[in-house]
């Protein structure tokens, strides 16, 4: 499954249209906070718009918002009065099925990351959550209100709002498949 997700990167990464590329697509205050992490993290890796098929990422941007970044969402999340980010990315994990029915259900799923980012009073970011999650490459992470939901685009399954606790995040409901 890593070579398929390492191959699919590769051939989408040479496609040239308007997508987040990079993280230096980012708000430069968030690159830098994702880059120490991506630094530190070294089985994480940032994620490209591209990789989401032409027709899927259009309908996301015509149905769920316009201007959608599926993979970067930025919002006052824990009610702080200051912005927070989070980042959907590859992860490094390796699946393990409980049979092979599973298997099959889940073998378009990848590995991802989402990694929220707390803002501090000085400026800088902490990490705050980080959720390991196995689904396919059309998920996109958005934001409602103050919360954090993950989902897969044109599906129920494996759907998470992520809600504030403490100084992190708890997943307040998941529908799983």
């Amino acid at each position: 499954m890593k070579i398929l997700f390492a191959t699919v990167l590769l051939i989408v990464s040479t496609a040239a249209i308007c997508a987040q590329k990079s993280v230096s697509d980012l708000l430069p205050s968030h690159a830098a906070a994702l880059q120490k992490y991506l630094a530190a993290n070294k089985d994480a890796h940032f994620m490209q718009e591209i990789v989401i098929d032409d027709d899927d990422l259009k309908a996301m941007r015509k149905y769920i918002r316009r201007g959608l970044k599926p993979y970067y969402a930025v919002g006052d999340l824990n009610r702080d009065g200051i912005r927070d980010f989070a980042v959907l990315l590859s992860g490094g994990r390796t699946a393990i099925f409980r049979n092979e029915e599973e298997a099959e259900a889940r073998r378009n799923d990848v590995d991802l990351r989402l990694v929220i980012f707390n803002g501090t009073r000085k400026g800088g970011f902490t990490v705050a959550h980080i959720e390991e999650i196995e689904a396919p490459l059309e998920s996109f992470i958005d934001i409602q209100g103050r919360q954090l939901y993950f989902a897969v685009f044109e599906s129920d399954a494996d759907t998470r709002i992520f809600a504030k606790a403490g100084k992190g995040y708890i997943v307040e409901f998941e529908k799983s498949r």
